[in-house]
């Protein structure tokens, strides 16, 4: 999997229920719904790369994304939001110590 780079958005609320939605519904995370939604409104064709090889390469990459088969249910790793910064908030308090 290539390497991925962190992103913060802002949403109102109707498009953050309808990404909660959407994303439990389909059983993938928010991030992979935005992934996959960005990749099919911008279709590789319209990529204006000069160098052909790179083009190449880069197209092969969003094929290969882009036939990836979405996890399944109980797939995958959970991540619950709070517990996360509660455990960087206890990393945090360890090292000021």
């Amino acid at each position: 999997m290539p390497a991925m780079i962190r992103k913060q958005i802002y949403l109102d609320k109707a498009t953050d229920d309808l990404l909660k939605r959407e994303s439990k519904t389909r059983r993938i995370s928010q991030a992979a719904l935005i992934r996959k939604r960005l990749n099919r409104d911008a279709p590789a064709t319209d990529v204006a790369i000069p160098n052909p090889k790179v083009r190449e390469e880069f197209l092969a990459y969003l094929r290969q994304v882009s036939h990836a088969a979405a996890p399944g249910p109980g797939t995958g790793r959970k991540i619950d939001r709070d517990e996360l910064y509660a455990e960087r908030r206890k990393k945090a308090r360890s090292t000021r110590h």
